[in-house]
């Protein structure tokens, strides 16, 4: 797992369980149309942590260099902490916020970084003011 830290045993897991849908693993296949996971784990058990780990995972296979995440406002800032905290591997992170100029132009800087990964609230995400 591509983290700083040493998970607990139900985030290897939940790793894991999406590692093998996604055909991370060894002896697991993948096939784009149908496969995907979610993780359905109670609050405060470390799905950030998990998803991180994922992230980076399938950026160090080579199948992403995008991540969007879609959250509540109130902790689109913990995902940016969360990263700093935990990410093993390089990224570049933008909280989308402001106008719609603004975030398009937060998103125009991030090309040709290496993973780009942008959080935006629920709201912005299907508007772009």
């Amino acid at each position: 797992m591509p983290i700083k830290v040493k998970p607990y045993a139900h985030q290897i897991n939940a790793f894991n369980f999406i590692c093998k849908k996604l055909g991370l693993l060894p002896g697991s296949t993948y096939s784009p149309a149908g496969y995907g996971a979610a993780l359905l784990m109670e609050m405060g058990t470390g799905k950030t942590l998990t998803t991180i780990a994922v992230e980076g995972a399938l950026y160090h296979a080579g199948r992403i260099r995008r991540v969007l995440v879609v959250s509540p406002l109130s902790v689109t800032g913990v995902w940016k902490d969360e990263h700093d905290a935990y990410a093993d591997f390089d990224y570049t992170l933008a909280v989308l916020k402001g106008s719609g100029e603004k975030k398009l132009d937060t998103l125009r800087h991030m090309t040709g970084q290496p993973l780009q990964i942008v959080v935006v609230n629920y709201e912005s995400a299907w508007r772009l003011e």
